[in-house]
C-alpha cells in the first residue's frame, strides 16, 4: 500500500513550507496556541513516561520537542511532509538545551506511505506515537487510513500508547444538523460543500471540508476524523480506545482534579487563580472544535 499520495499532499506540503517565516504570534492566536500547547502537554504527560522512545507523526516544526524533553525521554523520531518544517525542527533541536535525548528526525508521508519507507525497520518498537492536529489527513481514502494504522501499530509496543488531537466529529455533526455548510467566527471558519442535515458521516473516509484558522491554516482541505468508525476500525489493527473527550472537558477536568495542573496553568496565564479560563469567546469557540484521543495497543 506504498505511495498513496495525492494532489492534496502537494498543497498541504506546499502551504506548511510557505508559512515558514511568518510571524504567527498576535495576541489572540499566541493564547490560542499556548492552550492547545497545554493540552497536548497534559496528553504526554499523562500517557508517556520517561526513558521512552516516541514516534512523531506530522512532526511539523518540531513545536513539541520541549514537552518531550521536560517527560524525560530517550529518543524521539519525526516525519513531516513538509521539507522546510522538518529543517525549522531541526534548528529547534540544536537551540534545545539541555539535550537530554537523541532525536531522528525525517521527510516523508507517514499516512500515505510505509513508513518503513524513512526509518530503519531497526529503529522500532517505540514506547509512544503521537498525531498532533494532523490525523485527519489520513481520512481522504480507507487504504490511506489503513496505511497510517498499520504504520501505528507495527511500530508500537503492545501495552503502548497512540494520542493525540483532532477536530471533534462530534462538534462537526451537531453543526451540520443545524442545517449549516459553512460557520466560524473571526478566527476559523469551517465549510462542507454540500449540506448533511442528519449529522451522520455514513463513510469512514472522503467526508470533505475546508478549514481556516487565522495565521495558521488558509483554507486547506481536511477530512473528517468520525470517531465511532475509527474505534471499529482501529480495533482491528489491536488498537483500543482509551481517551476520547472534548478539549475543554479534558483541560478543565486536568485543572480540576489536580492542583499542580492549576498552577501551571494559572502561570501560563490561561487561568485565573480558580482555574476559569481567561478566553474572549471567540477563543473559546475554537478550543471547543477539538478533542483529545488515545488508544492503546494490545
Amino acid at each position: 500500500m506504498a505511495h498513496i499520495d495525492t494532489q492534496n499532499d502537494e498543497n498541504v506540503r506546499r502551504h506548511y513550507n510557505s508559512i515558514r517565516n511568518q510571524n504567527r504570534a498576535s495576541t489572540k492566536m499566541l493564547s490560542l496556541r499556548d492552550f492547545n500547547n497545554f493540552v497536548k502537554w497534559l496528553l504526554i504527560f499523562e500517557f508517556s513516561e520517561p526513558y521512552q522512545i516516541v514516534l512523531d507523526m506530522a512532526c511539523g516544526k518540531g513545536g513539541d520537542l520541549e514537552k518531550w524533553r521536560r517527560a524525560g525521554i530517550d529518543g524521539f523520531i519525526g516525519i513531516d511532509i513538509a521539507d522546510n518544517s522538518i529543517q525549522d525542527a531541526k534548528e529547534r533541536y540544536r537551540n534545545l538545551h539541555p539535550k537530554t535525548y537523541w532525536i531522528d528526525l525525517a521527510v516523508g508521508n507517514c499516512f500515505g506511505e510505509d513508513i518503513y519507507e524513512y526509518i530503519p525497520v531497526e529503529a522500532f518498537p517505540v514506547d509512544v506515537v503521537s498525531c498532533q492536529f494532523a490525523l485527519h489527513y489520513a481520512f481522504d481514502s480507507l487504504e490511506r487510513l489503513k496505511q497510517t494504522l498499520s504504520n501505528v501499530t507495527k511500530t508500537l509496543k503492545p501495552g503502548g500508547f497512540f494520542f493525540g488531537t483532532v477536530l471533534n466529529s462530534g462538534y462537526l455533526s451537531e453543526s451540520l444538523r443545524k442545517g449549516q455548510t459553512c460557520w466560524g467566527n473571526k478566527l476559523f471558519k469551517i465549510t462542507f460543500e454540500e449540506q448533511n442535515e442528519s449529522g451522520n458521516f455514513e463513510q469512514i473516509c472522503g467526508n470533505k471540508y475546508k478549514f481556516y484558522l487565522r495565521e495558521a491554516v488558509d483554507n486547506i482541505e481536511e477530512y473528517v476524523v468520525p470517531i465511532t468508525h475509527l474505534v471499529k476500525l482501529a480495533d482491528t489493527y489491536g488498537l483500543e480506545m482509551v481517551l476520547n473527550e472534548p478539549f475543554l472537558d479534558y483541560f478543565e477536568r486536568n485543572v480540576r482534579d489536580n492542583p499542580s495542573v492549576m498552577k501551571e496553568s494559572a502561570f501560563k496565564r490561561l487561568t485565573d487563580n480558580s482555574g476559569n479560563l481567561i478566553m474572549d469567546p471567540d477563543q473559546l469557540q475554537v478550543c471547543g472544535i477539538y478533542s483529545v484521543f488515545c488508544f492503546k495497543k494490545r
